[in-house]
């Protein structure tokens, strides 16, 4: 006999997944921000900035070629922006 509340459908694991990658990548987004804009260390702001991209806010299981074209612009402008701070802070820094 199953207990209730133990069965978990495949659609709800990735819906879970989904739910908290969204989370994360929100999370690290605003401390990116705060550090970039409160704090005088601007390359963690960048690094949690970078790290908030493993946290893909999207749906995982589509293929990059296959996404919207709005999620493709989204996380390519994200990955442009570290990169672009990474390279000024080494320059300015």
């Amino acid at each position: 006999m199953q207990k209730m509340g133990t069965d978990f459908t495949e659609a709800t694991k990735t819906s879970l997944s989904q739910g908290m990658n969204l989370i994360a990548y929100g999370a690290f987004v605003l401390v990116a921000l705060y550090f970039l804009i409160f704090s005088a260390d601007k390359m963690n702001g960048i690094s949690q900035l970078a790290i908030a991209l493993i946290f893909d806010p999207f749906d995982q299981t589509v293929p990059f070629q296959k996404r919207p074209l709005y999620q493709r612009i989204w996380l390519l402008l994200h990955c442009l922006v570290v990169v672009a701070g990474f390279i000024f802070l080494l320059w300015v820094g």
